[in-house]
């Protein structure tokens, strides 16, 4: 009879185990679990003696603990210092994004605004992971819309900073000189101007150009430019 029994409460322990377990995880894929003392609420309480309940007791704390140490795990700190370009190749906001405007563009080929805006999300998923391919997407998606207007200043811009990204630096000059010539106010293209002109080695241009941002907008990224240009014509203390 012992034996009989001792049989039949073996089989029914772990059958008691893997149903809450199962529970526990169909829940938490279901996303109906924020906490895992949640899932004790839909397990079924069955009749059971001193010592089922004891061992169906250890058992639930055992789970419990590992479910706290996974959440623990899933939601500690990240170390933003020793994230890599390349340890998040696909970005959601940015590629989600890109899919967006693919479908518009799909839906009105000579939309040149809606290639534009996919093109500076090309050059942002090309900072976020570090892939440089994404710059011939966006050289394309700025080329295509130009197509369309030829005199789009944004995109003229936004191609300029493209073709610098690329160490294109003379057609960069030369596109963001066209669009400054046309637009004297336009902040991003005499910055695409100076920072080629630092890059091609005329720093008496390159620096008459970050003067002029200066006098627009004196923001820490024009203050860096100037600095950076001082060191490189070798006046660390002037920087």
């Amino acid at each position: 009879m012992r034996r009989r029994e001792r049989c039949n409460f073996l089989r029914y322990v772990p059958l008691l185990g893997s149903s809450a377990l199962t529970r526990f995880h169909v829940h938490l894929r279901r996303g109906q679990v924020t906490c895992p003392l949640q899932f004790t609420q839909s397990l079924i309480i069955f009749p059971m003696s001193a010592r089922k309940f004891s061992l169906f007791s250890f058992s639930t704390l055992v789970i419990i603990l590992v479910s706290y140490l996974i959440f623990a795990y899933q939601n500690k700190p990240v170390d933003l210092t020793r994230i890599q370009p390349g340890d998040f190749p696909n970005i959601p906001a940015t590629t989600d994004s890109i899919r967006i405007f693919q479908g518009k563009i799909k839906q009105n080929p000579a939309d040149a605004a809606s290639y534009t805006v996919l093109g500076n999300f090309f050059l942002r998923a090309a900072r976020e992971t570090g892939d440089v391919t994404y710059y011939g997407k966006a050289e394309t998606a700025f080329l295509t819309a130009l197509k369309w207007v030829p005199d789009y200043t944004l995109a003229q811009t936004s191609l300029a900073s493209t073709y610098y990204a690329q160490h294109a630096f003379f057609p960069a000059l030369e596109l963001s000189q066209q669009v400054y010539a046309r637009r004297p106010d336009n902040i991003q293209a005499l910055a695409t101007i100076g920072d080629a002109y630092l890059s091609l080695g005329n720093y008496p241009e390159a620096e008459r150009a970050y003067q002029q941002l200066s006098e627009f907008n004196s923001s820490p990224e024009i203050l860096v430019r100037l600095a950076h240009l001082e060191e490189l014509k070798g006046k660390p203390e002037a920087a």
